[in-house]
């Protein structure tokens, strides 16, 4: 990001008393879950059970219509990517940029990570539903 553009949206955040957040999977994806791909983050996680149910990603793991399957892929969901899960420099960057202002977060992302970084859980939406709901 240019310099000029940086400081200008720093000072806005700054001086605002509201900031409402937008995130989607780029968020997550910049902090290392990727829910579409087999990457190393994938393999680590959940080679075990991508080789015993056949699945390729997180994402279709979560999805399967296997009732038993979609519950053993929540439960290392739940385990991996919210219990386990440490806020990055990303997301905390992100916090400390808006912790004095009103805030509230909109985001597709499942997994919680927002009120793992210290966002106020009921000022927060995810839209497809949480960590919590997911198998």
């Amino acid at each position: 990001m240019e310099t000029a553009k940086a400081v200008r949206i720093g000072r806005a955040l700054a001086e605002a008393d509201l900031v409402i957040i937008g995130a989607s999977n780029g968020l997550d994806m910049a902090e290392g879950l990727n829910l579409f791909c087999a990457d190393a983050h994938f393999q680590e996680a959940y080679g075990d059970l991508a080789q015993a149910d056949g699945i390729g990603c997180i994402l279709q793991g979560l999805a399967s219509p296997d009732a038993s399957v979609r519950r053993r892929w929540a439960e290392r969901f739940h385990q991996k990517e919210y219990l386990e899960y440490e806020p990055g420099s990303l997301m905390n960057g992100l916090r400390r940029l808006t912790e004095h202002a009103d805030t509230f977060v909109v985001t597709c992302n499942i997994d919680g990570h927002f009120a793992r970084a210290g966002f106020d859980e009921e000022r927060v939406l995810e839209t497809e539903g949480g960590h919590a709901h997911v198998g």
